[in-house]
């Protein structure tokens, strides 16, 4: 029984590590493509997107987290008001301060297991898993695949709102 237990756990370990390498890299190619409409960027080129093709490091993804608001979704405040840019303001919140726990987790660690704050923002939270602690994406996943999902309307909102291409 105690085989067939340890069996499950790990399948499902792996299965939520997948899970979290895709989203990581789902959301970070989003905002990136978000990002570029928003400015008024070119596309991304076929290096950058080969570049977004993983999951991002810990500082990249909190580099993404913390553009404001209000550049990124410019679109659909003027639709929908304060209210929405308040929500949207308690989920990134929530979402750095998640990305916060990570770094003063794994920097509290004991002995070799103890990860420096420079050390964690250079890497992939899928390569910090220990398997003696709990794993180190467990509180930004959920958050993190909901703005995921989001992403892809934000963008679509921001291209509808551009003006049609000359000669259409």
């Amino acid at each position: 029984m105690d085989e067939a237990l340890t069996s499950a756990v790990a399948f499902a370990t792996d299965l939520e590590r997948v899970l979290w390498r895709y989203t990581a890299a789902y959301t970070a190619t989003g905002l990136s493509i978000l990002d570029r409409l928003t400015d008024g960027r070119p596309p991304l080129s076929e290096p950058e997107l080969e570049l977004l093709r993983g999951e991002p490091s810990v500082g990249r993804l909190q580099e993404l987290l913390e553009v404001p608001l209000e550049h990124r979704y410019a679109a659909r405040m003027s639709s929908g008001g304060p209210s929405e840019l308040k929500q949207y303001r308690e989920e990134r919140t929530l979402l750095l301060q998640s990305v916060e726990a990570v770094y003063v987790n794994l920097t509290a660690r004991e002995g070799e297991r103890r990860w420096t704050r420079q050390a964690v923002a250079v890497e992939r939270l899928s390569k910090m898993d220990d398997g003696e602690h709990d794993e180190p994406w467990s509180n930004l996943i959920v958050p993190l695949l909901h703005l995921a999902m989001q992403t892809p309307y934000e963008i679509s909102t921001h291209l509808n709102r551009l003006p049609a291409p000359a000669g259409r």
